[in-house]
């Protein structure tokens, strides 16, 4: 075992780890796609494109919803956490999200002038975490299931769009280019999701104390898939801009009772803030 970590911490230490998996990905999804021949590679990355698009304006709103109370009510599923002494039961992600603000209030770390101590921004920040971990998991599902669908389609009615003459030329150079392209849509849909959400992921790696004490290869992992400072994909961290290429998403917004006064946050920037007001004070 001792043997297995020694080599798990040596390829997590190389340099570029991120751009060498980037790398060997996409020289994947270019022999793929010429494997597959022009026609099947060019419908899989329209499909892909169609897809995303598709789930991307509809689909984020229940996924949210299903994270955060809908499959925990599905598998019957309730987690029991004990911190500091203190047993927490977590039947959904807003759970989660509301109990680490429980345990950190109690413990007295939370400022006074914090945010966290709202209930109305809670829940919206949970279900915007809730939103984000959707757009993962879309993006995971299209990428690893959605193959036979895509392959189903092809063989009836693509396939047929596509005169018999022309189906025997597979054109595996342009194949092999759309295969690329497809496999460019994946790193760049996770690049852009993972840029924004570093910035609290680095919190989390920088706290050693309650309730952010983890394994250091999950949060050496964490630092790692960090496209910021990716050579190939750096341009996706857009300057800090909040909410980074996909504002739709990581934005979401609070409305007062009193005033009435509804303030627009971004989750990127809020989740850094959360990390910040939940863990412990350094000694």
């Amino acid at each position: 075992m001792t043997a297995l970590w020694s080599i798990v911490n040596f390829i997590l230490n190389l340099p570029d780890f991120f751009d060498i998996l980037v790398v060997i990905f996409l020289i994947l999804a270019f022999v793929r796609g010429a494997l597959r021949g022009f026609w099947r590679a060019l419908w899989r990355f329209l499909f892909v494109i169609i897809v995303l698009d598709f789930s991307y304006l509809t689909l984020i709103e229940p996924f949210a919803h299903f994270i955060d109370y809908g499959f925990w009510s599905m598998m019957g599923m309730t987690i029991n956490v004990t911190l500091g002494g203190i047993v927490f039961h977590l039947n959904s992600f807003d759970d989660l999200i509301r109990q680490v603000v429980t345990y950190s209030s109690s413990m007295g770390y939370i400022p006074a002038t914090s945010k966290l101590l709202d209930p109305a921004y809670v829940a919206a920040f949970g279900m915007a975490f809730s939103k984000v971990i959707g757009w993962m998991v879309i993006i995971l599902v299209t990428h690893f299931s959605s193959w036979m669908l895509s392959s189903l389609l092809y063989v009836f009615p693509v396939r047929l769009m596509v005169s018999p003459t022309a189906r025997e030329h597979k054109y595996r150079p342009l194949g092999a280019i759309f295969g690329g392209l497809t496999g460019f849509v994946y790193v760049i849909c996770f690049s852009v999701i993972l840029s924004p959400l570093h910035y609290g992921f680095a919190a989390m790696a920088n706290s050693a104390q309650y309730p952010y004490i983890f394994n250091e290869y999950m949060m050496k992992t964490a630092e790692v898939l960090n496209p910021n400072t990716s050579l190939l994909f750096g341009w996706v961290d857009f300057d800090g801009k909040p909410g980074g290429f996909l504002p739709d998403i990581f934005s979401f917004q609070v409305t007062d009772d009193l005033s009435g006064e509804t303030t627009t946050y971004y989750f990127d920037q809020e989740f850094v803030t959360f990390i910040a007001d939940t863990t412990a004070p350094a000694a």
